[in-house]
């Protein structure tokens, strides 16, 4: 089984991508940073590169605060066909022992700040994600990849002896695409496309590494495209298309559901499967 109470935070980022890739210079690079500043917010190393900006704290080799302004290069455009890349707001930490809600005002406070220098000019929004990855300790003497083996994906002797050779590391994935819906029905983190992974850690045998990440992607859908009930009908009207996730919300209103969904329902499956 799995100690609920040994959850530790590795690495929480949230990230937003906008549709126009402005370029920046070093007014509003200056201008950001002192945005930043005076909010409270201490990141006292900036770096300047090409088609970005990075503004971090280093608090120890494990533990760094970063915020990146910029382009974001596009991976795995097919050749010879142009891609606009797209303008990114990112802010993370790793290895912080604070509070979460500590990391979610910083984030509001830096987000504003991006507002008040680019908000005007980066466009349409087009995605949000928030990445968080954890690790939680396992109870067994056998150790995590025994955990994920034997109780979450029961993956017996017989199964594995065709493999022809032992494995100490095991693993899964998750998907589950984006929901949207709404009343007495509606998804915890609706409107968002999940992944999640859970891995034993080869490095500490007792340690499960688990990482969550919500992708919230602006949408247009054309209503005559769509199956919608009939009581959802009125609430729509005549409109011709249905927008979703266009407007960008505060950090913390994405980090928080993210984080309470690894609480409240990652963990105990995680628990219900040592059971």
């Amino acid at each position: 089984m799995i100690l609920t109470e040994s959850l530790q935070l590795g690495r929480i980022a949230i990230a937003y991508l906008y549709q126009n890739a402005i370029t920046q210079d070093r007014a509003d690079n200056f201008r950001f940073y002192d945005e930043v500043t005076k909010e409270g917010v201490d990141l006292p190393e900036m770096q300047q590169l090409p088609g970005e900006l990075v503004l971090l704290q280093r608090v120890s080799p494990e533990h760094m605060s970063e915020v990146r302004v910029g382009r974001m290069q596009v991976q795995g455009a097919p050749p010879g066909v142009p891609v606009q890349a797209p303008f990114r707001l990112l802010i993370a930490e790793q290895g912080s022992t604070k509070s979460i809600k500590i990391f979610q005002d910083n984030a509001d406070s830096i987000a504003s700040s991006f507002h008040t220098v680019w908000g005007g000019r980066v466009g349409r929004l087009q995605l949000v994600e928030v990445s968080i990855v954890a690790s939680v300790q396992v109870s067994s003497t056998e150790g995590a990849a025994a955990f994920i083996r034997d109780d979450v994906t029961h993956v017996g002797a017989a199964m594995r002896n065709h493999l022809g050779r032992n494995f100490n590391v095991f693993g899964m994935k998750l998907g589950s695409g984006m929901f949207v819906v709404q009343g007495a029905e509606a998804l915890p983190l609706g409107g968002a496309h999940l992944e999640l992974s859970i891995d034993s850690n080869p490095q500490d045998v007792r340690l499960l590494q688990v990482t969550l990440a919500a992708k919230w992607q602006a949408l247009q859908l054309r209503v005559s495209d769509m199956q919608i009930p009939d009581q959802a009908k009125e609430a729509i009207g005549k409109r011709d298309f249905i927008e979703l996730n266009v407007e960008a919300k505060q950090p913390e209103t994405y980090v928080s559901q993210v984080y309470n969904y690894l609480q409240q329902h990652v963990i105990p499956f995680l628990a219900a499967s040592g059971q």
